[in-house]
């Protein structure tokens, strides 16, 4: 060893080069192959950390890993990925466990998708959705691994920062077909005695509907007849969008049926629907 004198046979040396520790030995092998519904463990071969070790916490299946929210975005220094592997290629919903156990969550942790050769950003309200599952959308992955989930401590908003994020298992869920494809799309049904509610699609479900909105006092046209000008009582010639879109959709199973004229507005798409709700599942996980 240059610069050593004094050697005897056999002593061992420990060598000085460098000041920085041996980098870290690199992260598991995932070789857990999505065939499936699929959950991935945050402390399994899947899910490897960032930035050095995060907190630990109660999760799903007795483990789960937190942070502060404390890197502006695009930028971050802590955070998880998990690795996925696909048995066949397909449309696949993911699922993000939120533990209740982790308190002064984030109301926009920016999970990252990663999907045959295409990536997505998806904001999610962990504090509203601690103790549950929350969605992060619906993608066409292809067959085949080089496709990750990531969620790391960067913010945009600044007003989320020093709050925190919480990573647990990730459930993969085989898409049983989406219920629109246009994430522009917006959609109207009649309630109450005159309002009206809407829903938008986020590229795949339908979001719930909204609150009931009743029309101003005096705007109705009465029993008498109605309004020929607005475009939910001229039929689905005069709606934009065909399809699904932009279309007024029968009414869901339990909500307030629309009377008089407002019946015939119901598109020929709608009915199709044999008045099956499309409202964007609740799905309940494992």
């Amino acid at each position: 060893m240059d610069g050593t004198t004094g050697l005897q046979p056999g002593q061992v040396l420990t060598s000085k080069n460098g000041a920085s520790a041996p980098p870290p030995p690199p992260p598991p092998e995932c070789e857990q192959v999505i065939n499936g519904e699929t959950v991935l463990e945050d402390d399994g071969g899947c899910m490897s950390l960032t930035g050095g070790a995060l907190s630990d916490a109660d999760g799903h299946g007795g483990h789960a890993y937190a942070t502060e929210q404390d890197n502006p975005s695009p930028d971050y220094a802590q955070g998880g990925v998990w690795q996925l592997d696909f048995a066949q290629a397909g449309a696949y919903e993911l699922w993000a466990h939120i533990p209740a156990t982790v308190t002064d969550l984030t109301p926009a942790a920016e999970y990252k998708v990663a999907y045959d050769g295409q990536s997505a950003l998806v904001h999610v309200d962990q504090a509203a959705a601690a103790g549950t599952w929350a969605y992060l959308g619906t993608f066409a992955f292809a067959a085949g691994a080089e496709q990750w989930v990531r969620l790391g401590d960067n913010y945009g908003d600044p007003s989320t920062n020093g709050k925190q994020i919480v990573l647990d298992a990730l459930q993969v869920v085989p898409s049983d077909g989406c219920e629109c494809d246009d994430p522009l799309a917006t959609d109207i049904q009649s309630c109450g005695d005159s309002g009206t509610q809407t829903r938008s699609c986020d590229g795949c479900y339908w979001s719930s509907w909204s609150e009931c909105s009743e029309a101003p006092s005096g705007s109705s046209s009465g029993s008498g007849g109605a309004d020929s000008s607005d475009p939910r009582l001229l039929g689905d010639d005069a709606i934009t969008g065909g399809g699904l879109h932009g279309t007024v959709c029968s009414t869901r199973p339990g909500s307030p049926r629309p009377d008089g004229l407002a019946l015939l507005v119901l598109s020929a798409a709608a009915l199709a629907l044999g008045g099956r709700s499309t409202r964007r599942r609740n799905r309940p996980r494992r």
